[in-house]
């Protein structure tokens, strides 16, 4: 038990904290993390009175704590709490069926659906069916969302026991039957999602750098994972083995990407260089300077884009050779994420400042622009499958669905 559990259940009993919210999956932290926990705990179970009680306790803690990280996550999670008061909580459901898929004609209408998660929210990513967002949660694991038919919102499906791995990328392979997962101490894990259970581990990558990226290619045959060391591996999902590692980043791969025919791998990295690599020899075709940091890649549902973002707020649209530069979209502040639409039409961005942006390609404008936070960063975007939702999470534990409403 930990040493700071007797002085919690003292918290708990001072500010009337029930200890069955109080027990939670969250480290402790002498009270900030504990509080904002259980308030948690309340959202999920539609325990809504008790969970505005809690997230303003834990504003209060934080505040006085200095903890502004925690402060502004319990700030965020109020309103969601309001909005979810606005319903009846015994029935706090969303319908996801006949949703219009979101297109430069009505993407002015994009409209929040619904904030999903209340935990640590990392990568995302949709099964291929759209019927499964996964979210990579730090030490919380990874929550499984199903997101088709009639939602029901409450607490997620969970992979992984809280603490036992800090969850940093997700990658479903191409029938969703597999779940990739890349940790903060250089592990990658499968997960067969039809029994929900591991497995197997890719034993390959130094252990302790982190697992930023990965991504399987279009058949789901082989799995690509990128590193802070600068390394990716190429692995055999079929046998579980290596293949070969990439080696010519000189720092941390943040992006990785397979073109939708499957004969490339683009990355993109810490050393300011986007390369292109051939997936029958896995030979470095080319490789671009850019510069600043590379964070994000992704390419056109047709292949002929590639579009990659920076630090500098910079989002670079390639012709799919990557030797000719066709458009420049620009953020005040570092752009984290690019998505494209399915039907190739828009190209959905974000990063640092808070903000969501769909830019009409073709136009090479701004469609519309929509706040995910007051405050933080948005880490992860993707839009789903068929194109009727678009996901984003921010670092203000939430995971939010955007829309078309009829």
């Amino acid at each position: 038990m930990s040493k700071i559990f007797p002085l919690l259940c003292l918290v708990c009993l001072f500010f009337h904290i029930p200890p069955s919210l109080a027990q939670s999956d969250w480290t402790c932290d002498g009270g900030p993390n504990d509080v904002l926990a259980a308030a948690i705990t309340a959202f999920e179970n539609s325990d809504l009175e008790t969970a505005a009680d809690l997230a303003l306790l834990a504003q209060e803690i934080c505040l006085e704590a200095g903890n502004t990280n925690r402060y502004v996550q319990a700030t965020n999670l109020i309103p969601r709490i309001l909005l979810a008061q606005g319903t009846n909580p015994a029935v706090r459901t969303l319908n996801l069926s006949n949703l219009p898929e979101i297109i430069t004609t009505n993407a002015e209408q994009l409209t929040l659906l619904v904030s999903l998660s209340a935990h640590p929210s990392g990568d995302i990513a949709w099964s291929p069916d759209g019927g499964l967002l996964a979210v990579s949660s730090g030490w919380d694991g990874v929550l499984v969302y199903i997101t088709s038919g009639v939602m029901e919102l409450g607490p997620a499906d969970r992979l992984f026991e809280p603490f036992t791995h800090f969850v940093e990328s997700l990658a479903f392979n191409s029938d969703g039957s597999r779940l990739a997962l890349g940790t903060a101490l250089g592990e990658v894990f499968i997960w067969d999602m039809t029994n929900r259970a591991q497995a197997f581990e890719l034993e390959g990558h130094t252990p302790g750098p982190d697992i930023y990226c990965l991504a399987f290619s279009p058949d789901g045959k082989i799995l690509a994972s990128g590193s802070r060391d600068g390394v990716i591996l190429i692995w055999d999902i079929a046998t579980g083995t290596k293949i070969t590692a990439l080696e010519g980043h000189e720092d941390a791969v943040n992006t990785l990407a397979f073109s939708p025919d499957g004969t490339r791998l683009v990355s993109g990295s810490d050393d300011s260089t986007v390369r292109v690599w051939d997936t029958q020899m896995w030979d470095n075709l080319s490789s671009v300077e850019m510069e600043t940091w590379i964070r994000s890649a992704a390419f056109s549902p047709d292949g002929t884009l590639l579009a990659f973002s920076d630090v500098n707020g910079q989002v670079s649209l390639w012709n799919k050779e990557v030797d000719t530069q066709l458009q420049t979209f620009s953020h005040p502040d570092a752009v984290l994420d690019v998505a494209f639409s399915p039907d190739g039409s828009l190209l959905a961005t974000a990063g640092r400042d808070g903000l969501v942006r769909l830019w009409d390609i073709e136009k090479g404008a701004v469609i519309t622009t929509r706040s995910h936070t007051d405050v933080g960063f948005i880490f992860s975007l993707t839009f789903n499958p068929v194109g009727t939702l678009l996901a984003s999470s921010g670092d203000d534990l939430s995971v939010n669905l955007w829309g078309i409403k009829q």
